[in-house]
């Protein structure tokens, strides 16, 4: 069940990124929904290494929220910071009762770099050899895609 349920963060998550990397390609015409698929990419990366670190997963879109369970580590306290402006995407770049932000290529640009650093720097990509940790039942899932 667990293993499962990793896997459905991880597939949802990659396509998460796969809508970036399209928005990317397109120079980030549509910047606020590049930033908040990082920030949904980032926040079910953190929830797939949660849960294979045998946390239970909380029903929170907040990044930094979520990284409380992380030993604290100079890798974390970058995610930290990252957490902190992708966390901001979440709600800011869709919805106009809470404050809708128009956001440019530029930080779309920034918030596709920071997310895919998040997988990195809480340990569940062994950066390395760019695959899923090997504490992970599903090693080597990115490889291909990672090795662009």
């Amino acid at each position: 069940m667990l293993n499962e349920l990793f896997s459905d963060f991880i597939d949802a998550a990659e396509d998460d990124l796969r809508v970036m990397e399209e928005s990317r390609y397109f120079g980030f015409k549509s910047a606020n929904s590049a930033c908040f698929h990082a920030q949904q990419y980032a926040e079910k990366m953190i929830k797939a290494r949660l849960i294979q670190m045998g946390f239970k997963i909380e029903r929170t879109h907040n990044l930094t929220f979520l990284l409380e369970s992380f030993d604290d580590t100079p890798d974390i306290e970058r995610a930290r910071v990252y957490c902190e402006i992708l966390t901001r995407y979440e709600a800011k770049a869709r919805y106009p009762m809470d404050g809708l932000v128009r956001f440019s290529p530029e930080e779309a640009e920034e918030a596709y770099e920071m997310a895919k650093e998040i997988p990195y720097l809480i340990g569940l990509f062994d950066a390395s050899d760019r695959t899923i940790s090997s504490r992970s039942p599903k090693r080597g899932l990115f490889s291909i895609l990672r090795r662009r």
